[in-house]
């Protein structure tokens, strides 16, 4: 089962970028996947476990990536990836039960493709000059 699918219009340009959000998008299809085709929530936690910690290196990159280049909002995009990782912080097996899995990846689902689509793509724009 797919939640997310990967279309142009998730891709940013920029290929290191693109990787990395290919990557994330497969971990969040793969734990609703893992509990969505009938399988075991805590294999759904595992999965998202691991998202939580690729999501640190990716946002890692990408802070990187905008202050290397200068972009002008590095400082307010900082702070929606720590609100994100504080939103998804909080998803554990304790929280959560089968029933309310679909409330965590409707969360993930509509904040990758929303913030990729703006925010992302403003600091590809910016990279290269161009008014997307």
């Amino acid at each position: 089962m797919t939640l997310i699918s990967w279309s142009d219009d998730l891709s940013i340009g920029v290929d290191t970028i693109d990787a990395q959000h290919q990557k994330l998008i497969d971990m969040v299809n793969d734990a609703y996947d893992a509990v969505f085709s009938g399988g075991d929530p805590d294999a759904a936690f595992d999965l998202i476990e691991r998202m939580k910690a690729y999501a640190l290196e990716h946002f890692a990159a990408e802070e990187r990536m905008m202050e290397e280049c200068g972009y002008p909002e590095t400082g307010e995009h900082k702070q929606r990836h720590l609100q994100f990782l504080q939103e998804v912080f909080l998803f554990n097996r304790d929280k959560y039960k089968r029933d309310q899995l679909l409330e965590i990846f409707t969360f993930l689902s509509s904040w990758f493709k929303e913030h990729i689509r703006r925010e992302d793509k403003a600091i590809a724009a910016f990279m290269t000059g161009s008014n997307e």
